[in-house]
């Protein structure tokens, strides 16, 4: 299958963000969203994801998305602050990714001793070579049921749906 070119378009990657309410412990939140290379539990568009490499503050994760008709590869670096329950990832630029850049974070508060908002960032910018379509089911389209995944994947404790 061959598409037209899009047309023209200000694809900036403009950060999208949300708010997550966890019914689960700070410290448990962070842990199960650490964990990286469990994303396939609540992520139904990931058709794979295997870990590159570990350092001493993070993993570099390959992912394998299915949108629509079109696999996107591209590497993950994931930078973990335990002390700041925070964790960010950028694109990894030492690998040919198929977008052009993505950004994102989780920041995590705790409420009190059973309960964790969490603030959710991301920025995707497919690039040129795909169709601005594309960018849109990844941010707009995909974005609020995989959150709503997760969430339910953290409450249940990281049991698998």
């Amino acid at each position: 299958l061959v598409l037209p070119p899009a047309p023209p378009s200000d694809r900036s990657g403009a950060m999208v963000q949300a708010y997550v309410l966890f019914d689960r412990p700070i410290g448990r939140v962070y842990e199960l969203l650490s964990a990286t290379a469990r994303q396939p539990e609540f992520r139904t568009d990931l058709a794979r994801q295997f870990t590159v490499s570990r350092d001493a503050d993070g993993v570099v994760e390959e992912q394998h998305l299915r949108v629509l008709f079109v696999e996107v590869v591209y590497r993950l670096r994931y930078r973990l602050d335990p002390d700041a329950r925070s964790i960010r990832w950028r694109l990894d630029p030492s690998f040919d990714n198929d977008l052009r850049s993505l950004d994102g974070f989780w920041e995590l508060h705790g409420l009190d001793a059973s309960h964790t908002l969490a603030r959710f960032g991301t920025a995707i910018d497919v690039g040129e070579a795909m169709p601005a379509f594309v960018e849109e089911s990844m941010t707009r389209h995909t974005l609020a049921r995989t959150l709503a995944r997760c969430r339910e994947w953290v409450n249940a404790d990281g049991a698998a749906r």
